[in-house]
């Protein structure tokens, strides 16, 4: 399912008339890593016949917003997203393996909770124009 999600974004972007185009993914395979054991994990590669560094040379570049369970617990809520179930603790230590799942990869930025959400999308885009125009 992943790889039948990910190529038709990819095909399409392909065969866009444009010199560059560029394809934002809300949730990379290697989060599957954050929630899931290493063995358990492992196992999934295996049966996908892929490595992690396979995965992580898909992307270009990899944002983590970090979860407002860390620095932000009072936004924190269940109420917006109803696959979200954990606490506040839950949630912190599931972000804590998130970022541990990507920080191999040559060009991870972690987005932290420094203000408001409007503040913290307007650091990333900062990055993300800062990353293209490079």
């Amino acid at each position: 399912y992943t790889t039948l999600f990910r190529s038709t974004f990819v095909h399409a972007a392909e065969a866009m008339d444009a010199d560059e185009v560029v394809v934002i993914y809300d949730r990379g395979i290697m989060d599957n890593k954050g929630y899931m054991s290493e063995e358990g994990f492992a196992r999934l590669l295996q049966k996908w016949g892929l490595t992690q560094e396979e995965l992580l040379a898909r992307y270009d570049i990899v944002f983590h917003l970090v979860s407002t369970a860390k620095g932000a617990v009072g936004a924190y809520t269940l109420e917006n997203n109803h696959a979200r179930m954990e606490n506040p603790e839950e949630a912190a230590a599931v972000d804590d393996r998130l970022i541990a799942a990507w920080q191999d990869h040559p060009n991870f930025r972690v987005i932290y909770n420094a203000d408001e959400f409007a503040g913290k999308m307007e650091r990333l885009l900062r990055q993300v124009h800062a990353f293209l125009e490079e």
